[in-house]
This record gives structure tokens, C-alpha cells and sequence, in this order.
């Protein structure tokens, strides 16, 4: 695997910035939020008058996990427990492998940049090391931008909903190894970084590249 350091090792200035909620936060966090929380207060302040049947959930709102915790045991209770892992454990399990699947093209392609010591250089290994996956719109949206991962290294406060205006904005982020939905599948293969050619390769090449040394000698 390639690592790339990022800002937050090199600047001792760096400052976490919070990007906006999208919408997987809203689905998660901020809707039981509104659920668990919100009416509690509502209903407690006389806007409603059985408002004391919902003050004892405001502490289970009190963190994203609690109230997370709380949508799945109702759920469970609701449909069985059974029913629920039916149908979540497959979602998660693909949303999962896309997950690593997104994150590990980002820096495992043919061309990626690879340097020791001295020789290494933060803009390039953001640039060179990392790539521009560019994924259909809808894709794209959902991933919250992840795939103009290049933008993210070069400076990791930068938003993710402003990534890819600065992508088309600032030249140096125009050429850049770009790599389509197909070509991110096909890097799947390639597992070796091969400090000869300056480029990651599969196994096969490995075992074809030995075999040629030895038929020379």
C-alpha cells in the first residue's frame, strides 16, 4: 500500500473543519435527532400537553450512537430481528465493499508516485499520488466528492462540497492521473509497487519478470 501524509502531520496550524451535514448525516443524526430529541422539548415547553411522556427521551438523544441504538432496537422490535439483519446485513456489506474499494483506488493505480526519504515531495505525492476518480453525478453526489481525492491532499481543509469547484478552478489540479469506474476495478489487481518501472503491478508480472532473469542467466 501507498501512504501519502497529509496536512495534518506537516502543519502544526491545521484546524479540523466540520464540512455540511449531507445526506447520509441527515438520514442518521439529524432525523433521529428530530424524532428523539426535538418533540421532547417541544411537547416538555406546553406546546403539547402530553409532553412529559417524551422528556425521558432526551437523554437517550444525547449522543449520534444513543440515538442510532435506539432506531435499530425499535426496529427490531417492529419487524424482528431476523427481518431487520435480512435486509441491513447485505446493504452493509455492499456499502461496505464499495467503501474499500473507493478508498483503496484513490491510491493504488499503474502510475502512482512512490519516493523514499529525501526524495519525496508533498505536491507530488498529492497530485501524483493520489488519483481523480471520476464517477457518474449520482455517484458522485452520494460519495460526498470522495473521488477528486487529489484536492483532499493537497489541502484537507477543503470541504468535500467544494472539491470539485476547486478542481475546476485551479489548473495545477488538471492533469492529474484520472481514472475512470472501469479502470478503478481493473487497479484491483495490481498489488506490488515494482521500484524499477515506477509502477504497481500484479503478481503475474512479478513471476514473469523472475522468470525472464532466470531464462538470461
Amino acid at each position: 500500500q501507498i501512504n501519502t501524509v497529509g496536512p495534518r502531520r506537516l502543519d502544526p496550524t491545521y484546524k479540523t473543519h466540520v464540512p455540511n451535514p449531507g445526506p447520509f448525516r441527515i438520514a442518521v443524526f439529524i432525523v433521529p435527532s428530530w424524532i428523539l430529541k426535538t418533540p421532547g422539548k417541544r411537547f416538555s415547553q406546553g406546546s403539547f400537553a402530553f409532553g412529559q411522556y417524551w422528556r425521558p427521551f432526551d437523554s437517550i438523544a444525547a449522543t449520534p450512537g444513543m440515538r442510532l441504538a435506539a432506531i435499530v432496537t425499535g426496529m427490531c422490535m417492529w419487524v424482528g430481528w431476523e427481518s431487520f439483519l435480512l435486509v441491513q446485513m447485505p446493504t452493509a456489506m455492499l456499502a461496505g465493499g464499495a467503501g474499500v474499494w473507493l478508498f483503496y483506488v484513490q491510491h493504488q493505480f499503474e502510475d502512482v508516485y512512490w519516493e523514499r526519504g529525501d526524495d519525496w515531495s508533498f505536491t507530488d505525492s498529492a497530485l501524483r499520488g493520489s488519483s481523480h476518480l471520476k464517477l457518474p453525478r449520482v455517484l458522485q453526489f452520494f460519495t460526498g466528492n470522495i473521488g477528486l481525492h487529489h484536492v483532499h491532499h493537497m489541502s484537507a481543509r477543503i470541504p468535500n462540497y467544494n472539491l470539485q469547484r476547486a478542481h475546476d478552478e485551479i489548473p495545477i489540479f488538471h492533469d492529474v492521473p484520472t481514472l475512470g469506474v472501469l479502470d478503478g476495478i481493473k487497479t484491483l489487481r495490481l498489488k506490488l509497487y515494482d521500484e524499477e518501472r515506477g509502477a504497481l503491478v500484479r503478481f503475474a508480472d512479478l513471476r514473469a519478470t523472475h522468470r525472464a532473469r532466470l531464462v538470461a542467466r
